[in-house]
Formats: structure tokens, C-alpha cells, sequence
């Protein structure tokens, strides 16, 4: 089974994240939508309640649940044994700033309806780009 984690803060869930989960789902078996915390960020929601939001977002898609994860990506992703990390990017400034820090980064990003997506898997190595792409991402089984 392969299942792809869909990570972010959700602060609030938007529909350009609902439509992320909705393609995901389409490519991969399962799909969580984990939300998860960033030191460097202030909330208006909790993360009790950003998951709660999530939760019932979600519920009505096929394949796709909501979680919550208070730890570090990487490890969420190798407990559930994911196959891939999928990110959403509005803006090539918003590429650089999630790839930022990464010196062994390759990216893979496209455009697709007027939008620049991209997607991958994240290890604690490094960085896997595309989700079109086969072979192992950092001991992480991929697909083709």
C-alpha cells in the first residue's frame, strides 16, 4: 500500500489544501494530513483545534484522514512507513523557502493549472524529488 503524508501547520485548512489531499489521494492508496507545529510561527488556532478543523475537512474524501504530529517530519513519516512527503508551493519564493538550508536538495516542481506544484520525500538525508520518480528515497520504499 502506498500511502503519502500530506504535512502543514493548517492554519486555518484552505481549500488550495483540501484540493493537495484531493490529488494525493489520487496518486497513492492513502493519504494522512498530518498537521503539525512550527516554532517559528504564532497561531490563531491551537493544534488541538487546527486538527479538529482538519478532521472534519477531510472526512468526506476518499482515502484521506487527518492526524496530528507534535515531532519531526522525517520520523512521522518512517513510523507510518510512508512512500512520500507531499508539499504544496504557491510561489518560487515559497520553493526557496521550503528548500532553504538544504544543500543536498534535487526539486522537482511543475506547473500544472496555472499553479506551481511540487512534491516529494522527505528523509533525514535529504530531499527526494517528484512523485513521477522511482527507486528509494532515503531507505523509504517509492513508487513508480
Amino acid at each position: 500500500m502506498k500511502l503519502a503524508i500530506v504535512p502543514g501547520s493548517f492554519d486555518p485548512v484552505t481549500n488550495g489544501h483540501l484540493d493537495l489531499a484531493r490529488r494525493a489521494a489520487g496518486l497513492f492508496d492513502r493519504v494522512i494530513v498530518v498537521v503539525m507545529d512550527n516554532a517559528e510561527k504564532q497561531y490563531l488556532f491551537s493544534r488541538e483545534e487546527r486538527f479538529a478543523l482538519v478532521q472534519q475537512a477531510v472526512r468526506e474524501l476518499p482515502g484521506v484522514e487527518a492526524d496530528m504530529w507534535a515531532g519531526m517530519l522525517w520520523e512521522y513519516a518512517r513510523d507510518k512507513k510512508a512512500c512520500a512527503i507531499v508539499k504544496g508551493v504557491r510561489s518560487a519564493q515559497d520553493l526557496g523557502y521550503k528548500m532553504a538550508g538544504r544543500a543536498d536538495c534535487s526539486a522537482s516542481a511543475c506547473a500544472r493549472n496555472g499553479r506551481a506544484e511540487f512534491s516529494g520525500a522527505e528523509t533525514p538525508g535529504g530531499f527526494g524529488a517528484g512523485y513521477r520518480q522511482s527507486g528509494a528515497l532515503g531507505g523509504l520504499p517509492c513508487f513508480a
